[in-house]
């Protein structure tokens, strides 16, 4: 080859040469992958973390709201223990409003519990309701009828001074046994419970609807406390005619002496 022919190669070879450079090979058997955009993996990477940490933040403020309903829930039970009868239906309403809110909240907590991949709750969540409010079961109630446990759950509450519950278990007692057992009783003490609530006048109707038990032994004490509700509303004329009706139809009454002493009181 004449040096010429060698010196016009030179261009060629160096040609081919840096296109070689340029390109790797590629083994034979590999496979290409596309290239990765590392900015925007980071910038969704960031995004999703900060979802997951509103989402948490979402949670825990749910969390403490439902800590503060539950709590109001709860203290309904001492506070309509304490209120007059009128104001029943609004704070039945009161906690039939904050129950939905609760039912509301734990299905957005479910919700996000699945967005930031928290386990499902073990156990269905406890909402409280107006009919949840009654004294727990204990061992001495495990063993009684329907009827006899509903009884003296009803005389827990007014035993211990909560006479707004004991009204409404008394009358849930008579709802469910209407000519039971305890019917008559449970009737008695609906009236009593009112007239602890100083609601004289719906203590009397419930006292006269326990007349309506053929057989009961709390006829006289249910006219005596007619009487005596006549007393506290005002009205001592009708008092007095109370007083006489218990000493007319019930002259054996434990109460006779007590009647005599009250309408010669009223009488002077």
């Amino acid at each position: 080859m004449k040096v010429s022919s060698i010196f016009i190669l030179f261009p060629v070879i160096a040609y081919l040469t840096g296109c070689s450079a340029s390109r790797p090979a590629t083994p034979e058997g590999d496979v290409l992958l596309p290239e990765i955009d590392i900015v925007t993996v980071k910038e969704n990477s960031d995004e999703a973390l900060k979802l997951s940490q509103e989402a948490k933040l979402d949670v825990e403020v749910m969390n403490a709201r439902l800590t503060e309903i539950n709590n109001q829930l709860l203290s309904f039970s001492e506070e309509m223990a304490s209120v007059s009868a009128a104001k029943i239906e609004e704070l039945e309403n009161r906690v039939s409003v904050l129950t939905e809110e609760v039912k509301n909240i734990y299905r957005e907590l479910d919700s996000l519990r699945t967005k930031v991949n928290v386990p499902k709750r073990e156990k269905p969540p406890a909402v409280y309701s107006i009919s949840t409010f009654k004294p727990g079961a204990t061992d001495a109630l495990a063993g009684l009828s329907d009827e006899e446990r509903r009884y003296r759950i009803a005389q827990s509450y007014f035993n211990n001074g909560k006479f707004l519950n004991a009204v409404v278990a008394f009358k849930e007692a008579l709802k469910a046994a209407p000519n039971g057992k305890y019917a008559d009783n449970s009737q008695f003490w609906t009236g009593e419970g009112y007239f602890n609530l100083k609601q004289y006048a719906v203590a009397i109707t419930n006292y006269k609807m326990v007349f309506s038990y053929a057989h009961t032994d709390k006829a006289d004490d249910a006219q005596m406390r007619i009487a005596l509700c006549y007393m506290k509303l005002g009205d001592n004329n009708q008092a007095v005619v109370e007083f006489k009706n218990l000493l007319t139809q019930y002259p054996q009454s434990e109460y006779e002496t007590e009647a005599r002493k009250y309408i010669n009181q009223l009488e002077k």
